[in-house]
């Protein structure tokens, strides 16, 4: 998923119905990754699913890169 709103579209809400559309066809999410970089604040609203992904890094937050 590409997620670019994650005001607008809360990433619980958005990774619960992909989760539901995967088990109605039968199969499961294997992992999740996250690709470039998030903001703060989106890693506020779900730092479980971050903090989740295979490959989550405090340094993938935007302003912890920038030492904000």
């Amino acid at each position: 998923m590409n997620l670019v709103d994650f005001e607008r579209i809360p990433v619980r809400e958005l990774l619960g119905t992909i989760e539901a559309a995967a088990l109605e066809h039968g199969t499961e999410i294997a992992r999740r990754e996250i690709i470039g970089m998030i903001p703060r604040a989106a890693w506020a609203m779900a730092p479980e699913f971050y903090e989740g992904c295979v490959n989550f890094d405090r340094k993938l937050i935007v302003e912890d890169r920038l030492g904000l």
